[in-house]
């Protein structure tokens, strides 16, 4: 990220569910090529969570496939993320799901959305 030229935001709240704000968001290169980035803000812990969950994949940051957060009852259980072709799963461009894990990690994408009704 020492290169962005801009960062941007879709949400800014307590996603991972431990009291603080996280930011799902993106970085834009100087050709205003966006980048989507998930920061849990648990303290010591600013550590760009899609690309360690999701490592070769491209996402999407424009606005009509602009990712977001997934809530269950209580919590968030996922981000949203539009996948550009061509995606490591061999399946085409679509959203993914990455489910929300302890400490602010992030499950690997999947094309089926988690079972929300259960988070708490």
């Amino acid at each position: 990220m020492p290169l962005a030229a801009s960062f941007g935001s879709f949400a800014f709240e307590d996603v991972t569910g431990d009291g603080l704000p996280d930011f799902l968001g993106y970085v834009a290169d100087s050709a205003e090529t966006g980048y989507p980035v998930f920061l849990p803000g648990a303290t010591g812990m600013m550590v760009e969570q899609i690309e360690d969950g999701a490592r070769g994949w491209r996402f999407s940051a424009d606005v009509e496939n602009a990712p977001n957060v997934v809530w269950g009852a209580a919590l968030a259980c996922a981000l949203r993320l539009w996948a550009e072709e061509p995606a490591p799963d061999s399946l085409p461009a679509g959203w993914r799901y990455l489910e929300t894990l302890r400490g602010g990690q992030l499950g690997a994408p999947t094309a089926v959305a988690p079972d929300c009704a259960g988070a708490q």
